[in-house]
């Protein structure tokens, strides 16, 4: 096993040292193309339901290409920005398990998750931010497990995508992880 993964990373330095690089000339001109080629489309969400729990404003965003004859396609799925003064953050989108730092961050500092009615708002401004289809609708709720709510969003297979949010005693938010897989017992 040593020698296969010894001859393996020789095979990739060597490689790595006849790869080719691009001309920066050529580089220069097709970062200008994509750049000049890219449409974007931006569309303000509800910030009622998401007003209540973070700070700033949300938006909607697509990402297009701009193709010859053919208008524009998208690229990915949809995607979520905050502008909060002069920062501009994408939240982290559901495709792997993560913590989310860019969500935590624009957590309003007078906002508790401590109750029902709390873990209601937060629920809300999770359905605007990660809206699910209509068919999944019936697995949104939360959980209050000690210091923990998780918030369920879909079905994954057999088990649940989940947003885990953890609380301090008062209910201040210390930590948001999204978790692709979680199982409800």
């Amino acid at each position: 096993m040593k020698i296969l993964i010894s001859s393996f990373i020789a095979f990739m330095f060597i490689v790595d040292l006849f790869a080719q690089t691009i001309n920066p000339d050529s580089q220069k001109l097709i970062e200008s193309f994509v750049k000049s080629n890219i449409e974007i489309q931006l569309e303000e969400v509800d910030q009622g339901a998401v007003s209540k729990v973070f700070s700033g404003t949300f938006y909607k965003i697509d990402v297009g290409f701009i193709e010859t004859g053919s208008g524009a396609s998208s690229c990915g799925s949809d995607n979520y920005i905050n502008v909060n003064g002069s920062a501009v953050n994408m939240i982290e989108p559901i495709h792997i398990d993560l913590d989310c730092p860019v969500l935590m961050s624009v957590i309003k500092k007078d906002f508790f998750l401590k109750d029902e009615s709390s873990a209601l708002l937060f629920e809300a401004a999770l359905n605007v931010l990660y809206p699910v289809d209509e068919d999944e609708i019936q697995y949104v709720r939360h959980l209050h497990k000690d210091s923990q709510w998780i918030f369920l969003r879909d079905k994954f297979f057999d088990d649940f995508t989940a947003f885990i949010v953890t609380t301090g005693s008062n209910g201040v938010v210390t930590n948001i992880k999204l978790q692709l897989a979680y199982a409800v017992n």
